[in-house]
C-alpha cells in the first residue's frame, strides 16, 4: 500500500513537472497549503515557478506552509494574473476549488 501511494505521488509530480515545463506563462500557484502539497514538494516538485500556495482557510493565508519558504495566500490573487496555471492538489475539493476560481475569480485559469 505505501509502495503504490508513493508511486501515485511521484507520478503526478512528473505529470505537473511536465506541464510546468510546457506553460508559457508566468502566473504559476499550488493550491492547498497542507499535506498533499508537502508531499508533491518532497519528492521533487519544481518550485522555481511557483509564486504562492493558496489556500481558502483564513487561518493558513498569511502564513509559510510549514516546510517550505512559501507563504499562503488567498484563491484571490489570482483575480490579477492572465491566464494563470494552478496546480490543484485539494482532494475531494477539487471540483469545488475549479469551479470557485473559474467561475468566481479567473475565468483564464488553467489547472494541472
Amino acid at each position: 500500500l505505501f509502495q503504490n501511494f508513493f508511486t501515485s505521488i511521484v507520478n503526478r509530480v512528473r505529470e505537473i513537472n511536465k506541464a510546468l515545463q510546457n506553460y508559457e506563462g508566468e502566473a504559476v500557484f499550488l493550491f492547498g497549503a497542507h499535506i498533499w502539497a508537502q508531499y508533491l514538494i518532497a519528492v521533487g516538485l519544481n518550485l522555481d515557478p511557483i509564486k504562492f500556495v493558496l489556500d481558502n482557510d483564513l487561518n493558513k493565508q498569511g502564513k509559510r506552509l510549514r516546510g517550505s519558504d512559501f507563504i499562503v495566500k488567498s484563491p484571490t490573487v489570482l483575480a490579477s494574473e492572465e491566464s494563470p496555471l494552478v496546480i490543484l492538489e485539494a482532494g475531494v475539493y477539487n471540483s469545488e476549488v475549479r469551479e470557485q476560481i473559474s467561475g468566481h475569480i479567473n475565468a483564464s485559469a488553467f489547472f494541472v
